[in-house]
């Protein structure tokens, strides 16, 4: 009897749940696209409004991007071991 009672309510619960959801999800969807069309109409606007050129006279040059410099690199690092010079052999064919 008491697996009838909690099959009873559960499906009640999950019959009322999806009944909310189909009625407030149209309405929340409708408030994020409206939300989301005011942000981007306000980005537009400042975007549109900042972005005046700037005047420079004629053959300036200005430099926006500076790479990072690079550290030198060294030749033979500690870890690297003994290198040593080897000669070719020739073997004569008899």
């Amino acid at each position: 009897m008491k697996f009838l009672q909690f099959l009873v309510i559960f499906f009640a619960v999950f019959y009322l749940v999806r009944l909310l959801f189909r009625a407030l999800l149209p309405g929340l969807a409708r408030m994020m696209v409206k939300k989301m069309g005011y942000k981007f109409s306000q980005q537009y606007q400042q975007s549109t409004h900042s972005s005046q050129p700037e005047t420079r006279p004629e053959g300036e040059i200005r430099v926006e991007y500076i790479p990072p410099q690079q550290k030198e690199k060294v030749s033979a690092s500690p870890k690297a071991g003994e290198f040593v010079d080897f000669e070719e052999v020739k073997v004569k064919k008899e």
